[in-house]
């Protein structure tokens, strides 16, 4: 799917409000059967990720282990895709995974 579609639903995408993330955290997502570390990290975040999300939430959402600033720095050549709204990057959830899956060592 196309960033532009899930920008089109941009109003379903649920709030990054404490109870969203409260619910997020709690949700039992079953292990990758057969599968390392890498890739049930990853299986785990494609659930848990909203479907778009802007730079300034990715600290929130994956626990502090990246920082705005460095997305920020690597910038569109070496880090993830992403469009700009208003002021704000943002990310599509299966172009960051993918981007993530390369920063991610065994």
């Amino acid at each position: 799917m196309l960033m532009g579609e899930y920008l089109s639903s941009w109003a379903t995408v649920p709030p990054l409000t404490a109870p969203y993330l409260a619910r997020m955290k709690n949700q039992q997502i079953p292990s990758v059967p057969g599968g390392d570390f890498k890739d049930e990290v990853l299986a785990r975040l494609a659930k848990a990720l909203p479907p778009v999300f802007a730079r300034h939430a990715v600290p929130m959402l994956l626990g502090g282990a990246i920082a705005a600033g460095t997305l920020a720095n690597l910038g569109k050549e070496a880090g993830p895709s992403y469009i700009k709204m208003g002021r704000n990057a943002v990310y599509e959830r299966e172009s960051f995974l993918a981007w993530l899956a390369t920063r991610i060592k065994p």
